[in-house]
């Protein structure tokens, strides 16, 4: 990041130059946890979603033909 000072002298004391970084580290910080629970919740919810449609049922017949094409599919490549 660049920072842009427009003033000749900026005085400020080494107590307030880590103050003022610790102060933006925690927030930065505090970004990236709030993150990081937004894609828990999102994630739980998902599957909370999921979870109520229950599993997928397939019809046997087509589920057949999808194996067969996998498989033929995948002799072919072999040969």
């Amino acid at each position: 990041m660049v920072f842009f000072v427009f003033q000749e002298d900026v005085k400020m004391s080494l107590e307030e130059a880590i103050r003022l970084v610790q102060i933006h580290e925690r927030a930065r910080q505090g970004r990236l946890r709030a993150k990081f629970m937004r894609e828990i919740r999102q994630q739980e919810e998902r599957e909370k979603r999921a979870a109520l449609r229950g599993a997928p049922t397939l019809d046997p017949e087509v589920a057949s033909i999808r194996i067969q094409k996998v498989c033929s599919g995948s002799c072919i490549s072999s040969s």
